[in-house]
């Protein structure tokens, strides 16, 4: 089965010592694929916001492995200035 999600957004930054805040609206696009059988779920995620004067977006993906005392997840992603990012994560059920 694949699971989307769809998530709108109006924000507004304020910066410190400005009074002039920046406003706009985005949002984000979500597929994940969970499999039953072999614990694994894959997940990709777009994201965007736009405003005046700026505008931002981001891809990622990420795989994660179902445990019995808790889970193992891979990410990576890219964002609108081209910077890559890769992590990882353990989580422990206690």
């Amino acid at each position: 089965s694949v699971l989307f999600g769809f998530t709108p957004r109006v924000m507004c930054y304020q910066s410190v010592g400005n009074v002039h805040g920046a406003c706009g609206v985005g949002g984000s696009i979500d597929f994940s694929s969970p499999e039953l059988e072999s614990g694994l779920t894959y997940s990709v995620e777009v994201e965007g916001e736009r405003g005046k004067g700026f505008s931002n977006w981001s891809i990622r993906g990420d795989i994660s492995k179902q445990l019995e005392a808790g889970s193992l997840r891979a990410q990576s992603g890219v964002n609108k200035e081209g910077s890559l990012s890769f992590g990882g994560s353990i989580v422990f059920d206690f």
